[in-house]
C-alpha cells in the first residue's frame, strides 16, 4: 500500500505538458492582467458612481492608486516584491499572494461603508495591480525565454488593453440593469476563474524537474530488474549512475559558479540585491529612461487632452473618453512588435516610435477649432501616438529582459541564471513607469496652464526626441557593438545570402 501511493505521487501532475506549455503560461498571465485592469476601471466607475454626492471621495478616490500607490508607494512595493518574487525557488505563491491581496481590495471596497476603508481598499487593489504585472511579467519570461519575451508581453499588453475597453461597457450595463452588487459579483466571479487558472498552471522549471524526476524513478526501476536478472549468472557489481542523474542534478540541485576572483569580493557581490547590481548596466539604465519618459508622455497627455476636448468640441465625458481609442487598439500590434524585437532586436522599433511620437506630439498643436477637419486630423494624429506607444512600451519590456540576460553572462558569479533577477527588474521597469506617471500629468497641467495647448504639444514631442538618443545608442547593446545573438543573426543571414548568391 504504501509503494503504491508513493508511485502514485512521485508521478508527474496530469496533463503536464499542457499546464506547462509556453501558450497556456501566456494566456494565464494575460488572463491576470486583464482581470486586473478590469478591476480598475470598474472601480473607479463605480466609486464615483456610489459616492457623487460626496464632493471630497468622489475627487479623491478616483485617483487615490494613482496618486498615492503608483506614483508614490510603488517604489518601495515595487521594490520588496520583486526581491521576494526572485527569492522564491517558484513563483506562484507571489503569484497567488498578489491574487489574494486584490481579492481582498475588492471585497473591502465593496462591502465597507466607511471612506478611510474604501481609500485603504483602493491603495491595496493599486499594490496587487502592480504586484501581478512584476510577478507576471517575470513568470513569463522564465516560460519563454529571452528570445521569445517579445512577443510575449505585445499579448499582454493586448489583455490590458481589452480589459481597458471591454469593462466600462459591461459594467454600465450590469450596473444600470442589475445594480451595484451584481458589478462586484462579477468581478469576485472573474477572480475565482483567475485564481482556478493560477493553480493549474505550472511553471515550467518545476515542470522539468517533476519530468526528470520520473524519468529518473523509471530509469533506477529499469536498471534495479536488469541487475537483479543479472546477479544470477555474474558477481555482484555496483550498478553505473543512470543518466538520468545529471540531468536530475542540474535541474534539481543548486549549480555552483566558476569564480576567479577573490572569494571575499564574490561572498560581498553576492549579498547585494540583485535590483543593485542591475542599475550598473548601461543598457538596463537607458531602457528605464526611455519607460520613464514614455510613462510621463502617455499620462500627461491622458491627463491633458479631455480638458482640451472640452474646450475646443464641447466634448463631454462620452466623447472625452472615445478620443482614446485610438491610443489603445494599436496596442493589437503588440505581439507583431515583439515579433520584431525578438528576431531582430529592440533598437530599431524604440527609436522609430520616439521620432515619430516627436512630430506627432507636436502637430498636435494645430488642433485648436471645431470642425470636422479639426476632429479627423486629431484622431490621425492620436493614432500615429497610439502606435508610436506600441512602438516603445512593448520593445522596452522586452529589453528589460534582455538586459538580465545579458547581465547575467557578464557576472556569471552574481547570477547563476537570468531568472534570478528577472522580477527585480520589472519591478525597476514598474517603478520608472510610476515616475512618469508622476511628472507627466503635473508637467503637462502646468505647461497648458502657464502656455497654452501648443506649448504644451511640442513639449511632449521634444520628450520624445530627446528619449530616442540613449535608447538609440544603448538599448540592445552599445550602438557600436550591439548584442551577440543578433549580431551572429545578422552573421548567419549574410552567411545565408552569399550561399544563395
Amino acid at each position: 500500500m504504501a509503494s503504491e501511493l508513493k508511485t502514485y505521487f512521485d508521478r508527474p501532475p496530469h496533463l503536464l505538458a499542457f499546464r506547462s506549455s509556453k501558450a497556456f503560461i501566456i494566456f494565464v498571465v494575460s488572463y491576470a492582467i486583464f482581470v486586473v485592469s478590469t478591476e480598475e476601471t470598474w472601480l473607479y466607475d463605480l466609486l464615483a458612481h456610489r459616492f457623487k454626492d460626496q464632493f471630497v471621495f468622489a475627487v479623491i478616490v478616483p485617483v487615490m492608486p494613482f496618486t498615492l500607490h503608483e506614483h508614490v508607494g510603488v517604489p518601495d512595493t515595487s521594490a520588496l516584491w520583486g526581491w521576494y518574487s526572485d527569492r522564491k525557488s517558484s513563483r506562484r505563491t507571489p503569484f497567488l499572494l498578489s491574487l489574494l491581496v486584490g481579492f481582498s481590495a475588492t471585497v473591502m471596497i465593496w462591502r465597507a461603508s466607511f471612506i478611510s476603508i474604501q481609500i485603504v481598499g483602493r491603495i491595496l487593489q493599486g499594490c496587487a495591480a502592480a504586484f501581478v504585472w512584476i510577478t507576471g511579467l517575470a513568470v513569463v519570461a522564465d516560460a519563454v525565454g529571452p528570445e521569445n519575451v517579445g512577443q510575449a508581453v505585445g499579448y499582454l499588453s493586448m489583455a490590458m488593453m481589452v480589459g481597458s475597453l471591454v469593462a466600462p461597457l459591461v459594467g454600465g450595463v450590469v450596473l444600470a440593469r442589475a445594480g451595484y452588487d451584481a458589478v462586484f459579483e462579477i468581478a469576485l466571479g472573474i477572480i475565482a476563474l483567475d485564481i482556478l487558472l493560477r493553480f493549474i498552471m505550472i511553471e515550467r522549471h518545476v515542470a522539468q524537474k517533476d519530468q526528470v524526476r520520473s524519468d529518473r524513478e523509471a530509469t533506477l526501476e529499469d536498471a534495479t530488474i536488469a541487475n537483479s536478472q543479472t546477479l544470477e549468472k555474474s558477481a555482484y557489481q555496483p550498478p553505473a549512475a543512470p543518466a538520468a542523474d545529471a540531468l536530475y542534478e542540474s535541474l534539481v540541485l543548486p549549480q555552483t559558479a566558476d569564480v576567479n576572483e577573490d572569494p571575499r569580493l564574490w561572498t560581498r557581490r553576492t549579498r547585494l540585491p540583485a535590483i543593485l547590481t542591475l542599475l550598473s548596466s548601461k543598457r538596463l539604465l537607458s531602457a528605464l529612461l526611455g519607460t520613464l519618459i514614455e510613462g510621463a508622455i502617455f499620462s500627461g497627455l491622458e491627463t491633458v487632452l479631455p480638458l482640451e476636448t472640452q474646450a475646443a468640441f464641447g466634448w463631454q465625458s462620452e466623447g472625452g473618453g472615445l478620443i482614446f481609442l485610438p491610443l489603445t487598439l494599436t496596442s493589437f500590434l503588440g505581439p507583431v512588435v515583439g515579433r520584431i524585437c525578438d528576431k531582430y532586436g529592440p533598437r530599431f522599433p524604440i527609436v522609430v516610435g520616439f521620432l515619430i511620437q516627436c512630430p506627432s506630439l507636436t502637430l498636435l498643436r494645430l488642433v485648436d477649432h471645431n470642425t470636422i477637419g479639426q476632429k479627423a486630423l486629431l484622431c490621425v494624429l492620436l493614432t500615429l501616438v497610439g502606435c508610436c506607444i506600441t512602438l516603445t512600451v512593448d520593445p522596452l519590456m522586452a529589453e528589460i529582459a534582455y538586459s538580465v540576460e545579458e547581465k547575467a553572462k557578464q557576472e556569471p558569479h552574481r547570477y547563476q541564471k537570468a531568472n534570478e533577477a528577472y522580477a527585480q527588474a520589472f519591478a525597476l521597469f514598474n517603478m520608472a513607469f510610476s515616475v512618469g506617471n508622476t511628472v507627466g500629468p503635473l508637467c503637462a497641467g502646468l505647461v497648458r496652464d502657464a502656455a497654452g495647448w501648443g506649448t504644451m504639444s511640442w513639449t511632449l514631442g521634444l520628450l520624445g526626441g530627446v528619449a530616442a538618443v540613449p535608447t538609440g545608442l544603448w538599448c540592445g547593446g552599445w550602438i557600436l557593438e550591439g548584442d551577440a545573438r543578433w549580431r551572429s543573426d545578422k552573421k548567419a543571414m549574410m552567411g545565408s545570402h552569399m550561399v544563395n548568391g
